[in-house]
Order: structure tokens, then sequence, then C-alpha cells
């Protein structure tokens, strides 16, 4: 048996290998435009005075071939590289008058980023960014929701209105 089968991996090997990949997307990125958009095709239904991931389910936009979107987590916009980003969406709710609309940001599970919080009219529409914040490699933005209608309500999708969300590096 040679010495290299027998012997396990270092794990500071391992931390430099992926230190060094690491260093090759950011060169790979430097000077170019980061970016994701992705939407959802169907409505979504978002149940009365519940908080609601918005799940999105096609990529419109992405420049790093996948890394910022991934259809096994759908409601998550992941940050590629360390940066300063801007979160944005765009939706419209069902036609109601009654309650109140509520869209906000959330990064890795917790942070509160922006909110964008309505009087129910006919057709509510909300477009939402938030400032420019400083992300880490890995760290995630999703967007949720909050209606009070009295029932459940769903996110409209038709050819005037996209629920939509992205994220730009800046």
């Amino acid at each position: 048996m040679s010495r290299a089968a027998g012997r396990r991996k270092d794990p500071l090997d391992t931390l430099a290998s992926l230190n060094g990949r690491l260093r090759r997307v950011e060169r790979l990125y430097r000077g170019h435009t980061i970016s994701v958009l992705v939407h959802r095709e169907a409505t979504q239904s978002i149940n009365n005075n519940t908080e609601t991931t918005v799940s999105f389910t096609d990529v419109r936009h992405d420049t790093t071939d996948g890394d910022m979107w991934d259809v096994s987590q759908p409601t998550r916009l992941v940050v590629p590289v360390d940066g300063f980003y801007l979160p944005m969406a765009s939706l419209a709710w069902a036609s109601n008058s009654a309650g109140v609309r509520v869209a906000y940001f959330r990064a890795n599970g917790s942070v509160l980023l922006g909110r964008d919080t309505r009087t129910a009219n006919a057709a509510t529409e909300a477009t939402l960014t938030t400032p420019v914040r400083f992300f880490n490699a890995g760290d995630y933005v999703e967007l949720r929701v909050f209606q009070s209608s009295g029932g459940a309500l769903n996110l409209a999708e038709s050819d005037e209105y996209a629920v939509e969300c992205g994220l730009t590096r800046q």
C-alpha cells in the first residue's frame, strides 16, 4: 500500500484547498456584475396571519451560472463571494381589500433587512428594496410575506404583475 493511500487527509490541507478555490472564484467574478433574478410562475397561497417564505420556480437571469439560486432550495438567493449586495423584490396580491400586506427580506434565516407594510386595497402591489448591505460568501436572502385578510390569499402572477426577487452585487 502506498504511503498516500494509508494516510488520512490533513484538515489544514482541506482548508487550504477550499481557500484556494474561493480565491479562484473571487478572481473570476472580480470586475463582473454578479446578479440573479428569480420568479414564481404560478400563484402561491399565503395563509391568514402567517409569515411565509416565498418559493420561486425559475431563474430569469443568473450571471453566476447557478451559484446564486438552486431549485433544491427555491426560497434562497445565495451570495457567492463577499461584497455589498442590493436585494430587491416585486410582488402583487390577489384582489382583496381587508387587512394588511407585508413583505420583507430576511438574511440567513433570522436577520430582518427591510420591510414594506401596506393597508390592503383592491389590488395591492409591493416593490421592495433595501439599503446595500455587506454579505459574506454563503450568506443567503429570502423574501417573506404576511397578510391579514381573514382567509388565505394568493400572491398573484399575471402578464401585468410578476412575483420576482433579485440580488445584485454593487
